[in-house]
């Protein structure tokens, strides 16, 4: 829930198509229609992945209305043992990755046993 709460966009985002096995969801940090007429940056899209077997997966994405721009970020929550935990007093097995993305494309890359926050700027 931290990692939602502190970088997940405000602005729900619809979802067409079967990306079953995957629960994915996304949203706007900005209103990107009112940044359209400015020529500003209209934030950031943020999606979120999650993929609950052990299978690596691509995700094509069709965005409308707006371009991907720039640098993103991923968070990344992921462990080979679908059965690891945190336990208090003791260091922590599953931890959220923060990554850097460069050249932004319409595919996204989802490991194994993982929760992806994607956020990519946009204008």
């Amino acid at each position: 829930m931290k990692l939602y709460r502190h970088h997940f966009g405000t602005i729900p985002v619809a979802i067409t198509g079967d990306a079953y096995p995957l629960d994915v969801v996304a949203a706007w940090t900005k209103d990107p229609r009112r940044f359209a007429s400015q020529n500003e940056a209209a934030g950031a899209l943020t999606v979120a992945i999650v993929n609950p077997t052990e299978h690596k997966y691509e995700l094509a994405m069709e965005l409308k209305g707006a371009e991907l721009a720039g640098r993103g970020r991923l968070w990344l929550i992921a462990h080979s043992d679908p059965m690891a935990y945190n336990e208090p007093g003791k260091p922590p097995e599953v931890i959220i990755e923060e990554k850097p993305i460069t050249g932004i494309s319409n595919k996204l890359n989802v490991p194994p046993l993982s929760i992806c926050l994607y956020e990519l700027p946009a204008r």
